[in-house]
């Protein structure tokens, strides 16, 4: 009977040392975790994610040069911006080149040739304007030069009448037959003048018609 007494109380005391210790302990977790609140709000929901990946043009073309050649410069990477007009590339073609120069002094010759047959032309013209002068100077002379002789011969008509009624002495009449014969030389020279005359204008005209020529062959 005394042991089953002392058997209880141990008991007690172990039940209510349990509450204790649970009471203590709910306490400090109570104290230490406090719920705080907030205001909920509707907010879109983004999501993100990174992959691995490739970015390819919608539309693309393939572009070649219009010669062969070799690579010289290049101005642009893979991924660079463009727009037209802008030079991608540099190609060195030393054959065309050379060609370029060989044609350029062509052209540059043709030029030549071409401003030479210009001023060959304007001078044909001139000399041919010249010659159609000499020819109008040369045609007026004979005019002048048959009045001449046209006086002339009326003076030895005059002189020979007198002569022969002996009004004058016949020296008179030879000095007249020489003026006569001086004119008459003298309207043929001025005939074979204009002959002249015209020739070089015939001459001035074939090398208008020959520049002209040229001219257009160095076109």
């Amino acid at each position: 009977m005394r042991l089953t007494i002392q058997a209880f109380f141990r008991v007690g005391d172990l039940f209510a040392c349990g509450i204790f210790a649970s009471v203590l302990f709910a306490q400090q977790l109570s104290a230490q975790d406090a719920v705080k609140v907030v205001t909920i709000t509707e907010q879109p929901v983004v999501r993100t994610t990174t992959q691995p990946a490739t970015v390819k043009a919608y539309y693309s073309a393939e572009i070649y040069a219009k010669v062969d050649g070799y690579v010289a410069e290049t101005n642009v990477d893979i991924g660079d911006r463009v727009k037209r007009g802008d030079v991608l590339a540099t190609i060195n073609v030393p054959e065309l080149e050379k060609q370029l120069a060989v044609r350029t002094a062509q052209v540059a010759s043709a030029e030549a040739s071409e401003a030479s047959g210009r001023a060959g032309v304007k001078l044909a013209e001139a000399q041919f304007a010249d010659a159609r002068a000499g020819v109008i100077e040369a045609q007026a002379n004979i005019a002048a030069a048959e009045a001449m002789q046209a006086a002339t011969d009326a003076e030895l008509v005059r002189t020979k009448s007198m002569v022969a009624t002996g009004t004058v002495q016949q020296k008179i009449l030879d000095e007249a037959q020489q003026r006569r014969d001086s004119a008459s030389a003298e309207v043929e020279a001025r005939r074979a003048a204009v002959t002249r005359a015209e020739s070089r204008a015939d001459v001035a005209q074939a090398s208008i018609a020959a520049a002209e020529a040229q001219l257009q062959a160095a076109a």
